[in-house]
């Protein structure tokens, strides 16, 4: 490992700031270990950019999630909520036919109990684990705010698939639907709001590289994480994330294949452990 101390000292005041070291050690995860391992492979050059890229990392966890809901809610009006609308029903955005995943669960539940706690029971909140409630429990509903939940929009492709079946076989015309997240990548918040769908959300992420405003030598970084993804078990096409995403987060229970592999996949090329900090 490069610059061994300076390395260690760089990684222990980044977790020192952002809080980590408590909260992954309630987890019983040792991220520090595995970034010191992860280090030990990498040159001075790759080492450098994975801690700069580390000051711009976001890791949502499980306890915060309630409260970036709020925010959210706070920031549209819980009173405008609760007087504007007869009910508001909270689904995941899921194709039909489809149970939501982990990670759309874990925010369809903290969303749901952050609007009851806000409105105190001024108007209806109900939530489903399944779309098609809107065409069976629902279909009576009038005036209603329907809320499809996900924990993390990344290119907005699979957002938009699944608003449109929603649009097509589920919504009523007294629908008034909004994609609901705490975090989003900013691409794909733009090709969804090009397409007119409101979307609630609480973090917005540019690009890691891309976009950020600490790396200078932006094409040479590029080139050193694409250096550095050649290394893991994944395709060409997503040694910067999938669709060149750039992402710097993971969520309480997965970290999105946007956010670039080297914190995310399991194995090097060679099909032996990497020492990821954050699984998928």
């Amino acid at each position: 490992m490069p610059n061994s101390m300076q390395t260690i000292g760089s990684l222990t005041r980044i977790f020192k700031e952002k809080k980590w070291k408590p909260l992954f050690d309630s987890m019983g995860i040792d991220a520090f270990g595995d970034f010191i391992k992860l280090f030990k492979g990498l040159s001075k050059d790759e080492t450098n950019l994975v801690l700069t890229l580390l000051e711009d990392y976001l890791y949502v966890d499980a306890n915060s999630m309630l409260k970036h809901f709020r925010m959210i809610f706070k920031s549209i009006g819980e009173d405008l909520i609760a007087n504007y609308y007869s009910k508001v029903i909270f689904v995941p955005l899921r194709k039909e036919n489809s149970l939501s995943t982990k990670s759309q669960t874990y925010a369809l539940y903290p969303a749901f109990h952050a609007l009851r706690q806000l409105t105190k029971n001024k108007v209806t909140v109900s939530s489903y684990d399944r779309i098609e409630a809107l065409s069976t429990k629902e279909k009576n509903r009038q005036g209603a705010l329907i809320l499809l939940v996900d924990d993390f929009i990344g290119t907005g492709d699979t957002a938009l698939k699944a608003y449109e079946k929603y649009n097509s076989k589920y919504r009523v015309d007294t629908d008034d639907p909004a994609i609901l997240t705490i975090a989003c990548l900013g691409s794909g918040k733009q090709k969804i709001q090009n397409k007119n769908i409101q979307l609630w959300h609480s973090i917005e992420q540019s690009k890691g590289i891309s976009e950020s405003s600490r790396i200078q030598k932006k094409l040479d970084a590029l080139e050193i994480m694409k250096q550095i993804s050649s290394k893991l078990r994944v395709r060409p096409d997503y040694y910067l994330g999938y669709k060149s995403s750039e992402g710097l987060i993971s969520m309480s229970v997965r970290t999105p294949n946007n956010t670039f592999p080297l914190f995310w996949c399991p194995k090097d090329s060679s099909g032996n452990e990497w020492p990821a900090p954050f699984y998928r």
